[in-house]
């Protein structure tokens, strides 16, 4: 299953949160949820899970979006794919 994502105002979902944050809700299999959680959690991006199992993660900066893409990538992209970026990593060096 491909993750979906929506936006929406994080105040909405935590009453604790700053009106002006943006939350993004990702939609996955519980499995991969959970896998995602505890590498956003590692990563100190702050996130949650709610009750219709879905998870949202705080989204401050532009630097928040770019480990939020490198972690989906890393857990959903095809296996050659990986590979294939990592032999362009190592040939630009």
């Amino acid at each position: 299953m491909q993750p979906i994502f929506e936006s929406q105002d994080a105040s909405l979902l935590q009453p604790d949160v700053a009106p002006s944050l943006v939350a993004q809700k990702i939609v996955i299999a519980q499995g991969d949820r959970w896998l995602l959680y505890t590498r956003l959690r590692d990563l100190q991006i702050p996130c949650w899970c709610l009750k219709d199992g879905s998870l949202w993660a705080e989204v401050e900066h532009c630097s928040t979006v770019i480990l939020i893409h490198s972690v989906m990538r890393e857990l959903f992209a095809p296996r050659q794919e990986l590979v294939d970026w990592l032999n362009r990593c190592w040939q630009m060096n």
